[in-house]
C-alpha cells in the first residue's frame, strides 16, 4: 500500500526572516503588518517588554487581547526576527500560542525531529519504493532560501529520478504571514519556476498545505497574487487545513465563510483538526461534540465543492481518527468514530464507537461502550482488527468473492 514520508526540514538561520526590520511583535492571528491599527504599530516598543514576561502564560493572551484592542475572537503570536534572534534550528513565520511543535524551537535535541540533509532521504527512498508522498514541513519549509529548498527539490524535476515519488506536500503558514514569498521576494521567481519545474517537468503532483485558520486570513491582496502565482505560474494544488481553537474559530459561520472564500480562489478544503495534546491545549481546546456540531453546521451552509474538508480529526497515538458523528447505540449515547489513517492500515475506514463524552477533547479521554473496546489499547496503539462482521457473497473485479 502506498504511504507517506513525512521529511521535517532544519534549516540555518543564514535564511532571511522576512519580517522586515521589526522587533518581537505580538499581533492577531491571520492579521499581516499591513492590517495592524496604528496604535499598536506606535506602541509596539513599549509593550514588548511586558510581552516576553507573559507570552507564556494564559494571562498573556488576554493581556495582549486588551493591549491590541482587537476581538477575542482572534489570538496573539509571537513573530520573531533575524536581525534580533539567531536559530540554528526549525522556524516559522508565526509562532503560533497553540502550536503543538513547541519542542521544535526551544533549542533542545533530544526532543526535536529533523531532517538536516537531501541525500539520506534519498537513500532511504531508494530502499523503499513503496513510498508515494513526501511532506515537507517543520517548522515552516518556506523560511529558507529557494537555493536550499533546491536540494530536496531539484531532483525531483527529472522523472526517471525516484519515480514512485509521486507527491510532494509542502506545509506552510507563509500565504497569510508572508505571501511575499511567492511574489517579490529576492528568490520568489525562482521558487515558482521550482515548483513549476518539479510539476512539470517531474511529472509530480505538488500540494501546498496552507495553514488558513480564519477567513481573515485570506482578505488582502498580497495574499491574493501569492495564490494567483502558485496556482497559475507554478501550476501547483493549495490545500487549506487548521484546528478549531476555542476563542479563534469555534463558530460555524466563521469556518463557512472561510471555506466558501477558498472555493471562490481556488484553493481545497481539506482538514478540520482537534487541538493537540501539548502546548496551550488547556486553553484552546474545543470538545469533540462541539467541533463536530461545528463542522456539520458549516457545512450545512456550504456548496458540495466544499465537502472536501474532512473532521474534525486527531492526529494521534494510533493515527487520524474522525469524529463522524453522535448517534445512540444499544440505548447508549455514542460518538460514531472512524480512521482515516492508521498505525494498522485495518482498521482505515472502519466505523466504531466510544462512549459520548461531552467534555472529551483527545482520544484518550474516550472511553469504550458496555460490551465493547476501543481499538486502541491502554498505550493508545491499535488492538488487532477483528474478523469482519458479516459472511457474505460480494462481486469484486467480475470476480464472486466469499468475505469471512
Amino acid at each position: 500500500m502506498p504511504f507517506t514520508i513525512i521529511i521535517v526540514v532544519c534549516h540555518r538561520s543564514d535564511a532571511p526572516r522576512r519580517c522586515g526590520s521589526w522587533p518581537p511583535l505580538t499581533f492577531p492571528m491571520g492579521m499581516t503588518s499591513s492590517l495592524l491599527p496604528r496604535q499598536i504599530k506606535r506602541c509596539r516598543r513599549s509593550v514588548i517588554c511586558l510581552l516576553r514576561i507573559l507570552r507564556d502564560s494564559a494571562f498573556f493572551l488576554r493581556t495582549c487581547i486588551q493591549l491590541s484592542g482587537f476581538s477575542p475572537c482572534l489570538t496573539p503570536i509571537v513573530l520573531l526576527c533575524s536581525n534580533k534572534f539567531n536559530f540554528d534550528r526549525q522556524t516559522c513565520h508565526a509562532y503560533c500560542t497553540y502550536c503543538f511543535r513547541w519542542a521544535q524551537f526551544i533549542g533542545d535535541d533530544e526532543l526535536r525531529f529533523a531532517q538536516k540533509e537531501a541525500q539520506s532521504l534519498f537513500d532511504y527512498l531508494e530502499k523503499h519504493q513503496e513510498v508515494s508522498d513526501i511532506l515537507m514541513t517543520g517548522g515552516d519549509p518556506m523560511i529558507m532560501r529557494t537555493s536550499s529548498l533546491a536540494q530536496y527539490l531539484e531532483p525531483l524535476t527529472d522523472p526517471d529520478f525516484l519515480p514512485h515519488v509521486q507527491n510532494l506536500r509542502i506545509g506552510t503558514r507563509s500565504l497569510s504571514f508572508w505571501p511575499q514569498r511567492f511574489t517579490t521576494d529576492k528568490d520568489a521567481d525562482e521558487l515558482i519556476d521550482l515548483l513549476r519545474r518539479v510539476r512539470e517537468d517531474g511529472g509530480r503532483h505538488i500540494a501546498i498545505m496552507a495553514h488558513l485558520g480564519h477567513d481573515r486570513e485570506l482578505s488582502t491582496k498580497k495574499f491574493e497574487d501569492a495564490v494567483y502565482r502558485i496556482q497559475k505560474e507554478a501550476f501547483a494544488t493549495i490545500r487549506s487545513q487548521s484546528p478549531i481553537m476555542r476563542g479563534i474559530n469555534d463558530d460555524s459561520e466563521v469556518w463557512a465563510k472561510k471555506w466558501r472564500k477558498e472555493v471562490k480562489m481556488g484553493i481545497i478544503p481539506y482538514y478540520m483538526f482537534m487541538a493537540r495534546d501539548t502546548g496551550a491545549q488547556h486553553y484552546f481546546d474545543v470538545p469533540m461534540a462541539k467541533a463536530h456540531a461545528l463542522y456539520s453546521d458549516a457545512l450545512r451552509n456550504c456548496s458540495g465543492l466544499i465537502r472536501t474538508a474532512r473532521g474534525p480529526s486527531m492526529s494521534c497515538t494510533p493515527g487520524k481518527v474522525e469524529v463522524t458523528g453522535v448517534e445512540e447505540i444499544f440505548g447508549h449515547k455514542a460518538f460514531v468514530m472512524r480512521f482515516l489513517q492508521c498505525r494498522d492500515e485495518g482498521w482505515i475506514g472502519r466505523p466504531f464507537f466510544a462512549k459520548y463524552n461531552p467534555k472529551a477533547v483527545w482520544f484518550d479521554d474516550l472511553e469504550p461502550l458496555p460490551g465493547m473496546e476501543l481499538p486502541w489499547d491502554e498505550k493508545g496503539l491499535p488492538r488487532p482488527v477483528p474478523g469482519r462482521i458479516y459472511d457474505e457473497e460480494i462481486q469484486v473485479n467480475g470476480d464472486v468473492e466469499m468475505l469471512n
